[in-house]
């Protein structure tokens, strides 16, 4: 039997040509982008927070088929412990760009804070799905699924977290706390030496070790463990996704436009003073550190510059922007050399970074490297056309 070609089915005996186009007119547009959330007239919202709400809603209506308006909207809900809106803007969020593995991370943050646990896992395995390099949600979900019970699955996330982030005590302290849920007391004190070694005074990891000794009938060296200081500022649990959240609190996004301006004005010091604070409730949160780095760089106190960026370090390895703001520091301290390292490895993070591109190329062309420099040069200047600064550099390599 002959078959018809699928355009001939089309035109169907009692539908003229004429009626079909009507057909097609009439069909539906396809919906657009959803409403953003808004908080309800019940809420009462700090008067910053409520403007800054507004700005973001503001700008989801001019561009809503813009992701970033929406996901600046869902970290603001966030940030300021609206939980539930957050959920639904970063919901959103995935809707427009299921890739962002950011937003995954953050709605699997506050599922569990939500209540959801198993929500919350299927989210952050999405995130290390889209992003196998990010450790942070490894041990976000490694941490589930201890509170789960379920210890073999915490215990293949924690090792990852070990592989990827050797420097991080959290992959340590998960190992730590599942050998002392099996008793495994050897074991847990084994895992956590070394770790305390390098953050002898870090609260979680003192903890496990105080628990250890005591569950290993050590009852006198964990006394002693117990009465040695603690710093409470420090953080096992560094995560600089979730400190970028954090910039979006009310009170904190003042504080550091304040200090921008500061900055701006020639006032470093006064500058500093607002940071400080900011910079010991989230440790990880690397647009303050890379501010106070500045202040201090602008004061000519190179030093305490580069020891902040070395503190930071050991919280959040193997940041791009860190390693960005580490190689320029080292490199107005006319330290070439030493700065190479940090600015390779900061491309390597961040290869779409015109900034670091370009920063590397300028030192290398300051080592002699001309070769690698226009390379370098070159590859800058395709991310970010109309800069100046990076032709002027590219010009003195090609010469």
């Amino acid at each position: 039997m002959e078959r018809s070609h699928p355009r001939a089915r089309v035109a169907a005996p009692g539908w003229p040509p004429a009626l079909l186009l009507l057909a097609v007119a009439c069909a539906p547009a396809p919906a657009g982008p959803p409403p953003p959330p808004r908080p309800g007239p019940e809420l009462r919202l700090d008067p910053a927070l409520r403007t800054a709400l507004e700005e973001a809603l503001a700008a989801i209506e001019s561009e809503p088929e813009q992701v970033l308006p929406r996901m600046e909207l869902a970290m603001s809900f966030d940030a300021n412990a609206l939980h539930r809106l957050a959920l639904e803007a970063y919901s959103q969020v995935i809707e427009l760009e299921p890739t962002r593995a950011r937003a995954w991370h953050h709605r699997g943050r506050v599922k569990d804070e939500l209540g959801d646990p198993e929500g919350a896992l299927g989210d952050l395995e999405r995130a290390q799905e889209l992003r196998k390099d990010y450790a942070p949600s490894r041990w976000r979900r490694g941490r589930l699924l201890l509170d789960l019970g379920r210890l073999d699955a915490a215990e293949a996330a924690f090792h990852e977290v070990v592989r990827l982030q050797s420097g991080d005590p959290s992959g340590a302290a998960g190992l730590a706390h599942i050998a002392l849920e099996r008793d495994h007391t050897e074991s847990a004190l084994e895992v956590l030496a070394p770790a305390l070694e390098r953050f002898p005074r870090d609260p979680e990891l003192r903890r496990l070790w105080i628990r250890a000794l005591h569950q290993g009938g050590q009852a006198e060296r964990a006394r002693q463990a117990a009465a040695e200081p603690v710093d409470r500022t420090s953080r096992v649990w560094a995560d600089p996704w979730a400190a970028e959240v954090f910039a979006f609190q009310a009170g904190r996004r003042d504080t550091m436009a304040r200090a921008r301006q500061l900055l701006r004005a020639g006032d470093e010091e006064a500058a500093l003073e607002l940071l400080a604070p900011l910079l010991e409730e989230q440790p990880a949160d690397i647009t303050v550190q890379g501010m106070m780095t500045a202040a201090w760089a602008q004061l000519g106190d190179l030093e305490s510059a580069l020891e902040l960026c070395e503190q930071t370090s050991r919280i959040v390895p193997n940041h791009a922007q860190l390693e960005l703001n580490w190689g320029v520091l080292l490199s107005l301290d006319d330290r070439q050399a030493e700065a190479l390292p940090h600015l390779e490895r900061a491309v390597e993070l961040n290869p779409a970074s015109s900034s670091a591109q370009a920063k590397l190329g300028e030192v290398l062309s300051l080592q002699g490297e001309w070769e690698s420099a226009r390379e370098r040069l070159e590859n800058a200047l395709w991310l970010r056309p109309d800069h100046g600064p990076i032709l002027l550099l590219l010009a003195r390599a090609e010469l």
